[in-house]
């Protein structure tokens, strides 16, 4: 267990609580169409990559709306609503600690990069982290191919690596890198979804701090 350790974060959900923006601007979106609108158990239960799928799920007839609008549309109202949403209780001294721990912090996210660098300085968290992963666009595909990239570019055995979601797609994404996974409730998938992926399920950030420590990095203080 010894030698440099790295830590990589989703971005919406676990480590930037802002589900409550997303169904609100899925719901907005959905008013303007004459379509059912959707609740939290329904969108935990329900969204995935990539995200077109889920947009189909709800109604979204795309021989009527391009794609690409929607997107464009989803993300202008997504973008202003998740000014006020908050990281996750604990996120910054965790980081914090990790670091001073040897542990290298990264962010893999399927949001377009400029957008993931706007909201992560708006949070002050440029500092806390290594780097930042996001895709070329906002169509909401797979981060998958940048997974891979990333492990290649860190060249850490595999047991050194450690991805911290809370979709299914993070478990896809860690297992297509080639590296283990943990998954966080209060995301954007149901804990029974989770669940049912064979990975360990946190309940929140302290608990995760404690499965670091007991897990992954021994130098981390359990309890802060």
């Amino acid at each position: 267990m010894s030698g440099t350790r790295a830590l990589i974060w989703d971005w919406n959900g676990t480590l930037l609580d802002d589900v409550e923006a997303c169904i609100a601007a899925v719901n907005t979106m959905l008013s303007r169409r004459g379509l059912p609108r959707t609740d939290a158990e329904r969108y935990r239960r329900q969204f995935g990559f990539p995200v077109r799928g889920y947009y189909e799920l709800l109604g979204f007839d795309f021989t009527r709306d391009r794609w690409n609008d929607v997107c464009v549309e989803y993300h202008a109202l997504y973008e202003s609503l998740a000014r006020s949403s908050p990281l996750r209780t604990g996120a910054e001294h965790l980081l914090d600690d990790l670091r001073i721990a040897g542990c290298r912090n990264l962010v893999l996210s399927a949001s377009e990069t400029s957008l993931l660098k706007r909201m992560v300085e708006a949070r002050g968290l440029g500092a806390r982290l290594n780097g930042l992963h996001g895709l070329s666009d906002l169509h909401g595909r797979s981060k998958a191919h940048l997974g891979r990239s990333l492990l290649r570019e860190l060249a850490l055995p595999p047991g050194h690596v450690l991805m911290i979601g809370d979709t299914a797609h993070d478990s896809e994404t860690a297992a297509e890198a080639g590296c283990g996974c943990v998954l966080m409730e209060g995301g954007h998938a149901s804990t029974e979804r989770l669940l049912s992926l064979g990975r360990p399920v946190l309940r929140d950030i302290p608990a995760l701090r404690e499965w670091l420590a007991a897990n992954f990095l021994p130098g981390l203080r359990a309890t802060r």
